[in-house]
């Protein structure tokens, strides 16, 4: 009985784990919504600067062929063509570390995903090891109820001799460990 306390014990403890394991798992993938969100986020923002980018290269195109145009207006154009060029590298920098970000995003989608994968396969031994206390548990109660049955209606020859029988009786009361 004391065994079979323990395994129902150890069969708590198992669900517990499993109950934990699954609030963790749940916390991680809340975390991947969130870095895929973020991801998306991050795209638009870099559609936006490469648009943004494109019409700069547009504008930075023209007021060098209004500078070729107008001699008068030589040092205004070079003015503004400056400011776009400067712009242009600032938007440059922006990608670089919009792609940077992804990047590091990315990474953090890949780990995310193997301790999902570690998580589900940990949820599974689990589940497997709950099986087989389940198992060992029937299995320890049927032999328990063959005990008695047989401790109730059997009756010992007279030829037996009576301290084997007595022998033989507190063996069978005794706890064995479970092996699985």
């Amino acid at each position: 009985m004391d065994e079979l306390q323990a395994l129902q014990h150890q069969l708590e403890e198992a669900r517990d784990e499993a109950e934990l394991n699954l609030l963790q798992l749940q916390q991680v993938q809340e975390e991947l919504e969130f870095y895929f969100l973020r991801c998306q986020e991050l795209g638009r923002d870099l559609g936006a600067i490469k648009e943004a980018d494109v019409l700069k290269s547009q504008t930075a195109a023209e007021s060098e062929q209004a500078a070729q145009n107008e001699q008068t207006g030589q040092k205004e154009q070079a003015s503004e063509s400056a400011e776009i060029s400067e712009a242009l590298e600032r938007s440059q920098a922006e990608l670089g570390e919009v792609q940077r970000h992804r990047q590091e995003e990315q990474q953090l989608l890949s780990t995310a995903q193997a301790m999902l994968e570690g998580q589900a396969r940990y949820l599974e031994n689990v589940s497997l090891r709950e099986e087989k206390a389940a198992q060992a548990l029937d299995r320890l109660r049927l032999l328990e109820a063959e005990i008695h049955y047989y401790l109730r209606h059997s009756k010992p020859l007279s030829s037996l001799d009576p301290q084997k029988i007595n022998r033989l009786i507190q063996l069978a009361k005794q706890p064995n460990p479970v092996v699985g």
